[in-house]
């Protein structure tokens, strides 16, 4: 009787030398059953004058290549009828036994020479799986006759194990007979049933490279590769008869048995379709940000020129008021400042195409909710510090992806703290005057809410900063980051108003931080804030001497400049050990010390401040850094009532963290001078 099985054999074989007729017979003695066929109709034919008796008797393939003119056959009906065949080829199929029982036959209506060696072994193979199918079902049937009451729960067991996985599993013998298909593969693979072979499986599905362009010959499928003892591990898009495309990652082995010989091979398959795609996504995503590493470069590159070139005008601005052409020029330089970064903020639009969903949202709120998903993903080696501002501020942001942007920040943290470490995350209020951001002309002056994410991890070099947010930057080993987490929060950020910094010391951490404008309920006036800072004359501070400790040349430049602008003596120093000896020199003769938190040589800002306050207890020291200064300083020793300005700061910004720090020294000297 016929069975699909084997009618799928002869459509394969059919398939594979691309032939009109292929045949698979069974004989007795007069006979040659026909179990399945392509090209013909016939149930049965005379094993007289046939070309199977012929075939089992050689015991190899015989190839006939005009049939019409071998005298052989010239009373065959497969020559005489309406197959008119005249090209044969066959191989037998044998028993377990070893003794021939049937034959895999082929053929076409036209002569052809003959068979390459590869496609005889070709048709030897498939003969070989017919004849495990027919011992496996035999095979298969005195098992289940001897052990039936014993095998039935084990079967079950099995059974729903196998299907119970989400992975695809299959398994198959030394001859390719299938032995497991879960529901999870034919699901996969948009089948009912499970074929009888690993090759009908195979041959009915298209498989590539993750390129998706280069094929996978049926050849060189895993599982195959495994029956002839190799360990695959793999990944490949699959495409079924259904047309259903999946992205896989495969896992094939070879099944050995107790010495050593392969008796199968076993394939798990997990469909990672939907991982890539997002993968895919996210990477698209960030190929319309490509622009934005001409931006970042650069960025990183003049952050710290564009802020001495800004501070130098606005410090020639002040001298210049009364000239008119002269502030024309100034302006005309500040225009030009702006115009570059307006030319950046454009590129980075370019690349902007997310559809955010911006709502009224406490940033508050946000980060201490995300407490027990940041212990689940960073794992209970890292000691994650969550520091909400004392005040609740309002932003207008998608929550989803702010919520993201974080779990980024945390997660690069994270890997940047090798064998653990502590990561904090805060919120934190604050104004932002004109110009305070060199590289950030599209950000306004207002209030903003500071989101940073600080790591005590092994901090990133000035070569790395320059290019961390760079699409597909990335200084992870291969296959360990794709480089678009950083580029992505900094796109999100863009798009949402706001602005992000970096800032990192290698053997210090590194500290990212977001900036989003605050949501007024009212309209506010930034200006009138500015308005109440009322200048002081310089010749009420001509006297107080300050000393500025900063190891960038530009910068200390621009703020000893800024400070000797406000009327101040200034003296400077490059690191912390210059400083000392700058104090020890004067005896400590000076009314402020402003210095930079983190700084080379081996002493940094509270370094600095614990060895001058041993020495000159009275000393008033006002801090600046670019870092998450509150992470960097609650955990020093010089406690929580410090003064700082954060760079990068304007004039006026830097002329009222001053005079605040010289108002207290005052204070503390009149209260000393009290009985």
């Amino acid at each position: 009787m016929p069975e699909e099985n084997f009618d799928r054999i002869a459509q394969v074989a059919s398939r594979q030398f691309k032939i009109p007729i292929t045949i698979i017979s069974l004989l007795d003695e007069e006979r040659s059953w026909i179990k399945a066929a392509v090209g013909i109709s016939l149930a049965q034919t005379a094993r007289a004058n046939g070309f199977s008796s012929v075939v089992i008797s050689q015991d190899s393939v015989l190839i006939v290549p005009d049939a019409q003119a071998d005298p052989r056959f010239n009373e065959n009906i497969l020559i005489t009828g309406p197959a008119r065949l005249r090209f044969y080829a066959g191989a037998p199929i044998k028993s377990a036994e070893g003794h021939n029982i049937g034959v895999l036959s082929i053929g076409d209506v036209a002569p052809r020479d003959t068979l390459s060696d590869s496609e005889q072994q070709l048709l030897l193979d498939l003969a070989d799986i017919i004849s495990g199918a027919l011992e496996a079902r035999v095979v298969a049937q005195r098992t289940l006759t001897n052990l039936e009451p014993h095998v039935d729960s084990a079967l079950e067991q099995h059974r729903r194990f196998v299907e119970s996985l989400r992975d695809e599993i299959l398994s198959c013998d030394q001859n390719g007979v299938l032995s497991v298909m879960n529901s999870t593969a034919r699901k996969m693979y948009g089948l009912e049933s499970s074929p009888p072979t690993i090759y009908l499986l195979v041959g009915r599905l298209e498989m590539r490279q993750p390129d998706g362009i280069t094929p996978i010959e049926p050849e060189s499928a895993p599982i195959l590769r495994a029956l002839r003892g190799e360990m695959v591990d793999q990944e490949l898009i699959v495409s079924s008869g259904t047309g259903h495309a999946c992205v896989v990652r495969i896992n094939a082995r070879p099944l050995l048995d107790r010495n050593g010989n392969g008796v199968g091979a076993v394939s798990a398959i997990e469909d990672i379709t939907e991982s890539r795609r997002m993968e895919e996504r996210l990477q698209q995503a960030q190929k319309m940000e490509a622009v934005g590493q001409l931006t970042s470069g650069l960025a990183h590159d003049f952050n710290n020129l564009l802020a001495v070139v800004m501070g130098n005008l606005q410090l020639i601005e002040r001298v210049v008021k009364t000239d008119e052409k002269a502030l024309r020029r100034t302006h005309a330089a500040l225009d030009a400042v702006r115009r570059g970064a307006e030319l950046t903020k454009r590129l980075l639009a370019f690349s902007r195409k997310q559809d955010l969903k911006p709502t009224p949202s406490d940033a508050n709120a946000l980060i201490t909710g995300m407490v027990d998903m940041l212990e689940r993903t960073l794992g209970e080696w890292v000691n994650i510090a969550i520091r909400p501002a004392a005040e609740n501020w309002t932003v207008t942001v998608d929550e989803s992806q702010l919520e993201s942007a974080v779990l980024n920040l945390c997660v690069n943290a994270r890997d940047a703290m090798k064998g653990g470490g502590r990561l904090t995350v805060e919120s934190q209020n604050l104004h932002i005057g004109p110009a305070q951001f060199a590289d950030a002309d599209d950000l306004p002056a207002g209030d903003y809410v500071r989101i940073p994410v600080t790591d005590t991890g092994t901090g990133m070099s000035e070569d790395v900063v320059k290019r961390v947010f760079e699409p597909f930057f990335t200084t992870k080993d291969v296959g360990e980051g794709s480089g678009l987490g950083l580029s992505m929060v900094y796109g999100f950020i863009k798009q949402s108003g706001g602005h992000i910094t970096v800032y990192s010391e290698i053997g210090y951490g590194t500290s990212i931080a977001m900036y989003l404008p605050r949501l007024h309920s009212e309209a506010t006036d930034p200006s009138e804030a500015e308005a109440e800072i009322v200048e002081a004359p310089p010749e009420a501070i001509q006297a107080h001497r300050i000393l500025v400790v900063e190891d960038n040349d530009a910068v200390r430049d621009v703020a000893v400049a800024m400070l000797e602008d406000m009327g101040y003596h200034v003296i400077e120093a490059q690191d912390g050990l210059s400083a000392l000896e700058a104090l020890k020199a004067e005896n400590g003769k000076f009314d402020l010390m402003f210095t930079d938190i983190v700084m080379p040589a081996g002493m940094h800002g509270p370094a600095l401040a614990k060895e001058a306050r041993a020495v000159f207890p009275h000393l008033p020291i006002l801090y600046t850094s670019g870092y998450a200064e509150a992470a960097v300083l609650r955990e020093g020793d010089i406690g929580n009532s410090f003064e700082l300005v954060s760079k990068p700061y304007r004039l006026e910004e830097l002329e009222e963290k001053v005079r605040n720090a010289l108002d207290q020294k005052l204070q503390g000297a009149d209260a000393d001078a009290r009985p």
